[in-house]
């Protein structure tokens, strides 16, 4: 998990040395373990680092050994993930018929785990697909298709998300018209967004100021207990030096008696 982390981080900062060194440690680790899924998860991380460096041939060659031990493992979602990525490396290599079929595939399996979030994003993955190679009847059809399931559902980033790339197609269809209720719709949902998004920044506040509350009652609890303690140390050091001084000076006065005693016998023989 925290390989996986690391290697995220080296290639958002471009380290793809590191990033290598890291993924190979993470695959090690996992044949070590015969651990069929993260295997998968390994050879997927060595394709995105491939994608990310523009080496299509090596994205799709770890790509496919991704989606084989996905296969294995049978895991639908992961199966899908694999479809996309491949499908994706294939966009960029314009192999278009390659590119969506593995999209249709990635669909068809994200439908059999029937995750509405998942199936959203693979239609809306088509959308782009087809938007992208301009044939803008097809992308509308598979944006409608997730603008549905999100408005059902209640994503409405999603349905944000959609509209966008509505809003884009019918402007350069020149439907200006439809351009326009897109646009209004993204206004609308946008406050709804920022409204959400500022409940939830206030609650991700309360909750850390919650939470620093507690650290300061604890923190203040703790100091008073130390405190406490520290007190009670130096009283019991303080009855110490009572207790000897007292001894001290009964013994002084004991002496003091004795020695009058003697110098008195002494003086009355």
């Amino acid at each position: 998990f925290s390989l996986n982390n690391l290697f995220r981080c080296y290639i958002a900062q471009e380290r793809y040395n590191e990033a290598n060194e890291i993924i190979q440690a993470y695959l090690d680790f996992y044949q070590s373990e015969n651990d069929v899924k993260n295997i998968a998860n390994a050879y997927g991380l060595f394709g995105q680092l491939n994608l990310e460096l523009e080496a299509y041939d090596e994205a799709i060659e770890h790509f496919e050994r991704s989606l084989e031990f996905s296969l294995v493992n049978g895991t639908p979602l992961m199966v899908a993930n694999g479809y996309t990525n491949l499908a994706i490396t294939h966009y960029f290599q314009d192999d278009f018929l390659r590119a969506k079929q593995y999209f249709k595939l990635a669909l068809s399996y994200r439908k059999m785990v029937g995750i509405d979030f998942y199936i959203i994003e693979a239609y809306h993955n088509l959308g782009d697909f087809f938007q992208g190679i301009s044939e803008y009847d097809s992308a509308l059809v598979y944006y409608n298709n997730a603008l549905e399931i999100a408005e059902n559902t209640g994503n409405k980033k999603a349905v944000y998300d959609v509209y966008s790339e509505l809003s884009d197609i019918f402007e350069r269809l020149g439907d200006y018209k439809s351009q326009s209720e897109a646009l209004k719709k993204m206004v609308s949902l946008n406050a709804v967004i920022m409204k959400l998004k500022s409940k939830s920044d206030l609650q991700a506040t309360r909750l850390k100021f919650e939470r620093e509350k507690d650290f300061l009652n604890w923190s203040s609890s703790n100091k008073i207990s130390v405190m406490e303690e520290r007190v009670a140390s130096i009283n019991k050091i303080w009855d110490y030096w009572i207790i000897t001084l007292s001894c001290g000076l009964f013994l002084i006065v004991s002496i003091w008696f004795y020695r009058n005693r003697l110098m008195k016998k002494e003086q009355t023989k």
